[in-house]
């Protein structure tokens, strides 16, 4: 069926055929989804939203929880490093993170060691640290000396020897919001992860 419509413009008169679709046309057939192909899309999302939602509802917790596992994996390895090697290593911690160092072979100096993965690390924000020696904090100390000279000199608060043996110490990462990690190593490189109850 078709309806003409007469139109006036500014040209003059024009006449627009329209075509009414019925309900047997091929358009009216195929608009909208089919049922298949909303279940695809539903599948989909799913599958993307399972894959997210975890990475997304991470808890202080968790972050601190790998931050310390990150920790004691890298002091292993520098252990390790310090062995294969020979050569003495040292580890360096302030309030925004750690670095690593080594010992120079001609002098009694220390440089950093940035090696691989030995590179230097900064916590995630809002993160705090300590690090205790035989129950004393021992954060607050200057980790630079001056010789004599004027030159700054960096040191390490832990020695990691190429015997293997290592300055036993406490760290401990903690959030603003209550978690708390404690990682004791002992003089053999042993090492214990506890989780920190209250503030």
């Amino acid at each position: 069926m078709v309806v003409k419509v007469m139109m006036i413009s500014v040209v003059g008169i024009r006449k627009i055929n329209y075509k009414i679709l019925s309900k047997h046309s091929t358009r009216a057939q195929h608009a909208g989804f089919t049922l298949i192909e909303i279940m695809v899309v539903v599948v989909i999302v799913a599958v993307i939203s399972s894959a997210v939602v975890p990475m997304m509802t991470k808890t202080t917790d968790d972050l601190l929880s790998e931050q310390a596992d990150r920790f004691v994996a890298l002091v292993n390895l520098a252990q390790n490093e310090s062995i294969l090697q020979s050569r003495q290593l040292g580890l360096q911690i302030d309030a925004q993170g750690y670095s690593f160092l080594q010992r120079e072979d001609n002098s009694n100096n220390w440089v950093p060691f940035s090696e691989g993965p030995f590179r230097q690390r900064k916590l995630s924000a809002g993160t705090k640290t300590s690090i205790y020696m035989d129950d004393v904090d021992i954060s607050s100390l200057t980790k630079e000396e001056v010789d004599e000279e004027g030159n700054k000199k960096i040191k390490p608060q832990v020695f990691i020897l190429s015997s293997g043996e290592m300055t036993p110490f406490r760290y401990e990462l903690a959030f603003s919001t209550g978690s708390r990690f404690k990682i004791i190593f002992d003089a053999i490189g042993t090492s214990k992860i506890e989780k920190l109850e209250g503030k």
